[in-house]
């Protein structure tokens, strides 16, 4: 078992901290696990599971897997 810094969660899930801390704080995030003083860490394996959640979501929401397309967004 890993566990991640706050800059190696932002780095893996391109979300901003605080992103990260109120999603934590609304539980549609995985919760930090206390370490010791002020410092707190990730469970990469909880962190994993909701990058894989959230692109499950996404693909049964479009009802197949969707393929980005940067020609889709008007770039004028």
């Amino acid at each position: 078992m890993r566990l991640l810094k706050i800059e190696d969660v932002m780095k893996k899930t391109t979300l901003s901290l605080k992103d990260i801390i109120n999603n934590s704080s609304a539980g549609k995030f995985p919760s930090p696990v206390p370490l010791f003083d002020d410092k707190e860490g990730w469970v990469e394996s909880e962190v994993d599971e909701w990058i894989r959640d959230s692109i499950q979501d996404r693909d049964m929401e479009n009802g197949s897997r969707t393929i980005w397309s940067y020609d889709s967004y008007d770039t004028d």
